[in-house]
């Protein structure tokens, strides 16, 4: 749908490129000129029945700040951002826009070197250098092909689509140098699901266990690492606000998650009591959740910490991302529907199991979170 300039505005801000829409609270546009160039975003913040004007001005100044930064970048290039650029052009591009270096954790950063080194091994030589109108569903499947034809594993060919080439034309789509993601059109092969863990229900219980007699006397820590062994991503509960607490109605909001989108959690009751404990504690209304006692600013290393859960709880193959591994096969094997699975995860869709586009994630974890007491309470 084409966006109508004129419903937006109201100013926020001095200097902000930002305005909102003249009718609905959450919705804004940013835009943005530099000699000559022009770029533009509306978005939408989902509705919270909690919330005033302030806080999706808050949450909106926030985004706009994350577009002016992107849009600068995108300004400064030297070559034309048109449907004639390199295939090359626009990885680094991608790269650039969509990560800070700077301002990510060691594993983000990892993550980082491994898309570069996909791109650099797999991509590079094969499609670097043609032009993005030249891309077309029979390239790609003549470049996928090649891939299998290596030797390589159906895991490594199919990262190099799912987590480098395609986010990079759908980039392209987005800023429409491009009609339509040709990537879509390609059919890749199943990969062996190897994230099902043995024992689940006893790995649960034995993280859980570990977190409550590691942290009875650390409010701070309980609350954190709970929320993170319920499936939620380290860094989006290192990064939780208070103001984004919602105790009355237990839920959490996350305004941006992995997948790019804003999404609303409910809580389990260990999360909740932990976070009423800590927030009786602290007596915070604003500001971050988990601040390190000794720099007074976000927490950035776990490392000690998780050391100590595998070492008490004997899961040596913990990692707070293996909790959302555990939670999974735990659910999954009890015959809990994949959709709910997926949604309580915070997942954008279930392609991998092709059931539905998309998920009501506050359902979802409520159900997963009902489902879950009901089966630790089983003998």
């Amino acid at each position: 749908m084409a966006i109508d300039r004129k419903d937006y505005n109201i100013p926020i801000g001095k200097g902000t490129h930002l305005k909102r829409h003249k009718d609905k609270i959450n919705s804004f546009l940013f835009r943005m000129q530099n000699g000559g160039k022009e770029k533009q975003h509306a978005f939408t913040i989902p509705l919270r029945p909690a919330w005033n004007e302030n806080e999706y001005i808050r949450i909106a100044l926030a985004r706009a700040k994350e577009y002016e930064n992107e849009f600068k970048k995108l300004f400064s290039v030297g070559y034309a951002l048109n449907s004639s650029i390199l295939i090359k052009n626009i990885f680094e591009i991608f790269i650039k826009t969509n990560y800070n270096i700077k301002d990510l954790n060691e594993q983000h950063k990892g993550h980082i070197r491994n898309l570069i080194s996909i791109f650099n091994n797999h991509i590079l030589e094969p499609l670097g250098n043609i032009h993005l109108d030249e891309l077309t569903l029979y390239k790609v499947q003549e470049f996928y092909n090649g891939m299998k034809n290596k030797g390589l594993e159906p895991k490594t060919y199919n990262r190099a689509i799912k987590e480098v080439l395609s986010p990079m034309i759908r980039y392209a789509v987005k800023n429409k140098w491009i009609n339509e993601n040709v990537t879509l059109g390609l059919k890749l092969d199943r990969v062996q699901n190897k994230k099902l863990v043995t024992n689940p229900k006893g790995k649960y219980e034995a993280i859980l266990n570990a977190i409550l007699e590691l942290y009875k006397d650390n409010l701070l820590y309980k609350a954190l690492f709970l929320l993170i062994h319920s499936g939620r991503r380290r860094d989006e509960v290192l990064s939780l606000l208070w103001q984004n607490v919602d105790l009355e109605r237990k839920t959490i909001f996350l305004p941006k998650t992995k997948n790019g989108e804003a999404q609303e959690h409910a809580l389990d009751d260990e999360c909740y009591n932990a976070l009423k404990a800590l927030k009786d504690e602290v007596k915070q209304d604003k500001g971050l959740v988990f601040v390190s006692s000794v720099s007074g600013k976000k927490i950035s290393n776990l490392a000690r910490q998780e050391a100590k859960i595998r070492e008490l709880s004997g899961v040596k193959e913990w990692t707070p991302h293996f909790s959302r591994h555990i939670k999974a096969s735990f659910l999954m094997q009890n015959g809990v529907n994949p959709a709910v699975i997926s949604g309580a995860l915070g997942h954008r869709d279930l392609s991998t199991i092709n059931i539905y586009a998309t998920n009501d994630t506050l359902k979802a974890s409520q159900r997963a979170n009902e489902a879950l007491k009901k089966l630790q309470e089983k003998d």
